[in-house]
């Protein structure tokens, strides 16, 4: 039945995905394109059936919170973490209009720390496009989040009427019908001309070059740009990823920053002047970065890259990436639509590509009771498909091989070798979901590159640990590879 299930779905353009826990039970889930019927486009009345997250460490808060929402007629869950809170919120957008959250509640007093982090990355990430916070209490650090028009200040000691006025003003409940005498089908004329951006992205067409030395990154990517109809030659390095270009075409590269060898920026420079000194076209380069720091979006755009992607990476967003730099029909050695323009998606804070970036909660507290993330595994099976034992079987031979190699860079205080382990771990760490370990080697990165000792003088036993917890995690829900 599911198999018959999925053809279907395959075919009207739709996905169909799974969510279970051991113990609780499975909810089975599906999402198509479809045309809304004009008649049946009608605004809310009330806020009945509303989906809202509560954020606080506060229980007295969520008591209050939950029986005012629960009033007004609306469903809740709530989340003491913020990075919890991301990940739900996550999870439930994938469900599609009628499982996702609509409504996310701050209690700014308890979590001030995080809200910032937070709601940055929600404006990153394009799926939670849809949703609006409320921010309950007074806090100067957060000042500037009011700006966006999805986010509303409540008072510390909200009531019914304010919760039920603010969340009604941001869903825009009780905004008048569409009229009863328009027709109740669009006609086939309304289809065809139908708004372009509303329909699903055609395959992308061309050559990239895929420049990643670590070799679970660059298994997703791979996976990744084959989904996207992009044909893909990788290169484990930059000195490599020049021999390449000079051989071959290619239509846009994907550049690592950090790579042994020859890394992003140098190579990325040896470009642009080959390009300069030959009279070669601009090809445009797009960075990779598992670091997502202040200040990456400028050396990037220093070196001559022209955009800016985060590990791990997220499909929609690679997708929108390669757009701007391959659009439909591009073949490789035709200059794509901008190339040869300056690299004006790293040039400001308005650039979609850039600022639309999923952070995957690097700059926020790990919640450490998880060791991995399902929703990331369940993504990750999805994009995967067959492939994901053989990327499960690189990373569990992989990472002890890097552990081993981090033991002995702590042993002989090896400051630039732990922050090179450590970022290689990090990043496919967070690919296969396991966000704990993957906080502890950026932080460990952090701290080697501070020369940091103190903070260092534990990270082997903590990163064995949280490897320990990702293998029984894994082993668990029965997907370590034999």
């Amino acid at each position: 039945g599911l198999v018959i299930c999925k053809r279907l779905i395959d075919l009207m353009n739709g996905k169909l995905g799974v969510r279970s826990e051991l113990g609780k039970g499975s909810t089975f889930w599906f999402n198509v394109p479809l045309q809304k019927a004009i008649g049946d486009v009608r605004a809310r009345s009330d806020l009945s059936g509303v989906r809202a997250l509560l954020l606080s460490g506060d229980e007295a808060f969520l008591r209050k919170a939950g029986s005012l929402v629960t009033r007004l007629g609306m469903n809740h869950m709530h989340s003491n973490l913020a990075v919890d809170a991301l990940t739900k919120l996550r999870a439930s957008s994938a469900m599609g209009e009628r499982g996702s959250y609509e409504v996310l509640l701050i209690d700014i007093a308890t979590v001030a720390a995080a809200t910032l982090a937070l709601v940055r990355n929600i404006r990153r990430d394009p799926t939670l496009d849809h949703l609006r916070i409320l921010v309950a209490g007074n806090d100067d650090s957060v000042q500037d989040l009011r700006a966006d028009e999805r986010v509303t200040a409540l008072s510390a000691n909200f009531d019914e009427r304010e919760l039920r006025e603010t969340i009604s003003r941001l869903l825009g409940v009780g905004d008048a019908e569409v009229a009863r005498d328009e027709p109740l089908l669009a006609t086939a004329a309304d289809a065809h001309v139908a708004d372009r951006s509303t329909s699903l992205p055609r395959p992308l067409h061309g050559r990239a070059l895929l420049v990643e030395d670590n070799p679970v990154n660059a298994k997703v990517a791979q996976r990744l740009l084959a989904l996207l109809g992009v044909e893909v030659d990788h290169a484990g390095d930059g000195q490599i990823a020049l021999e390449r270009l000079s051989r071959g075409s290619y239509d846009v590269v994907l550049m690592d920053c950090q790579m042994p060898v020859m890394d992003g920026y140098t190579a990325t420079r040896n470009r642009r002047a080959d390009e300069r000194a030959k009279g070669l076209r601009r090809l445009p380069i797009v960075a990779m970065t598992a670091n997502a720091m202040a200040g990456d979006r400028e050396k990037c755009l220093g070196a001559g890259m022209d955009d800016y992607l985060t590990k791990p990476l997220d499909r929609s967003l690679l997708e929108k990436t390669l757009a701007r730099w391959m659009p439909e029909a591009a073949t490789a050695g035709q200059p794509p639509h901008g190339a040869g323009a300056p690299a004006a998606a790293l040039a400001g804070p308005a650039s979609p590509s850039v600022e639309a970036q999923r952070i995957a909660g690097q700059d926020m507290p790990t919640n450490p009771t998880h060791a991995i993330d399902p929703a990331i595994v369940q993504e990750l099976l999805e994009v995967m498909g067959d492939g994901f034992s053989d990327l499960t079987r690189i990373y569990f031979e992989d990472t002890p091989k890097l552990l081993k190699r981090l033991h002995e860079a702590a042993r002989t205080a090896d400051h630039d070798a732990i922050a090179e382990i450590t970022h290689s771990l990090k990043s496919s760490s967070a690919n296969l979901g396991a966000l704990p370990l993957a906080d502890v080697a950026r932080r460990a990165e952090i701290d080697a590159r501070a020369r940091r000792d103190n903070e260092l003088a534990t990270l082997p036993t903590r990163t064995d640990h949280e490897y320990q917890r990702v293998v029984q995690a894994y082993r668990a829900l029965g997907l370590m590879p034999s």
